[in-house]
């Protein structure tokens, strides 16, 4: 068996019960809406950093009339936000919620705040806004393999130590 497959399997097994279990599945099931928040905030950031007098030129009026985003070009982004979350929140165990709520329900709560203090947290970096705008809104039906990867460098700048990890557990597993 190769380590790819044991790897696989070994997911499989994993335990249903399990946090970073439900975990996963959660931040799977919202990616999409998810993605489209990433994309909203980074607009609204772009308009508020960019743009702190509000003067509406033809750029700014063309942004905020566009509803149609490629939500596509942030699932890369997505995936890393997610994977370092989970790695960074390294509770394995299920804890008793007294307030009625299911796991799923505390887990999706969490994994939310986390994403939007990110983006909020990216908001003023150079061209973390920029990169989405144009990717996911500009040039959206194009291929963006170049901003993508910028995109996961300023990530992963964020969090070197927990980057650097995952990469390298990953390197074993592959």
């Amino acid at each position: 068996m190769t380590p790819n497959v044991s790897f696989f399997y070994m997911y499989l097994k994993a335990f249903q019960k399990d946090r970073n279990y439900i975990l996963r599945n959660v931040q799977y099931e919202r990616r999409e809406s998810l993605s489209r928040l990433i994309i909203t905030q980074s607009i609204e950031n772009y308009l508020c950093v960019e743009n702190p007098l509000g003067i509406e030129d033809s750029f700014i009026k063309q942004l905020k009339k566009i509803r149609h985003y490629n939500i596509e070009f942030v699932y890369d982004f997505y995936k890393l936000a997610s994977n370092i979350y989970r790695y960074s929140v390294n509770i394995n165990q299920l804890e008793f919620i007294w307030d009625g709520s299911s796991h799923d329900q505390k887990y999706e709560q969490e994994w939310r705040y986390f994403l939007i203090r990110l983006i909020a947290d990216l908001a003023h970096h150079k061209s973390f806004n920029r990169i989405i705008i144009k990717g996911a809104v500009v040039y959206g039906d194009q291929e963006n393999s170049i901003l993508k990867t910028t995109l996961l460098k300023i990530l992963s700048a964020k969090f070197p130590r927990i980057y650097t990890e995952l990469h390298a557990q990953l390197r074993l597993t592959a």
